[in-house]
């Protein structure tokens, strides 16, 4: 009898970390939106598709790729952003084709699903959940993109973990990225040439 009931406690216990980590999902999706100093244009799909500078200025290992990627895998290869770009394409409505490229040349490319509301394509959180007895450890990776007024690309993103030890709950590591990837445009004679922007990332 003592069993049975240890067994129910165990399956209560985890229920209701189960629905706090989805109620935590959700909020987290929100707070993107929220926490950016940006103001996004109303999502269209014909100008969130296009090429994008790949790098920022500070780090010829950070950019829009690596920040895409994290939302497949948490371990990545150093790829210089120098001379490439990310061109973007809606497949449909919930399936974002990206691809990193190099004069013209395909690098390397993946899918990501997702869900668009009225101002940015929410791309699927890549989430980890490690069940040990007496302590609960979940991480999770929240992107979202969009355009501003002048179609250039906002990127946010949530970086989460969450520690919990017995019945105390304890939120360890929040990381936030806010960052903005200019558009090419091509002119008459097919150069490409970049939109005006400022440059942001915190």
């Amino acid at each position: 009898m003592k069993m049975n009931n240890q067994k129910s406690t165990m399956k209560q216990s985890f229920f209701i970390v189960t629905v706090f980590l989805l109620l935590i999902g959700c909020s987290s999706q929100q707070e993107l939106a929220s926490n950016t100093v940006q103001s996004a244009a109303l999502l269209d799909y014909s100008v969130l598709q296009g090429q994008y500078e790949n790098g920022v200025h500070d780090d010829p290992y950070i950019g829009l790729w690596r920040d895409l990627k994290a939302n497949k895998t948490h371990f990545q290869k150093k790829v210089a952003t120098v001379d490439t770009y990310v061109d973007l394409k809606m497949i449909d409505g919930e399936t974002l084709q990206v691809q990193l490229c190099s004069e013209g040349q395909e690098l390397d490319q993946m899918v990501l699903k997702g869900k668009a509301d009225k101002f940015y394509f929410h791309i699927n959180a890549r989430a980890n959940f490690i069940p040990i007895p007496f302590f609960l450890w979940s991480g999770e990776n929240r992107t979202a993109i969009g355009n501003d007024m002048d179609g250039n690309l906002i990127l946010l993103q949530g970086q989460y973990d969450w520690y919990y030890i017995f019945f105390l709950i304890e939120s360890d590591d929040y990381e936030f990225i806010d960052a903005t990837y200019p558009k090419y445009e091509t002119d008459s004679i097919g150069t490409k040439i970049l939109k005006p922007k400022t440059d942001l990332r915190f």
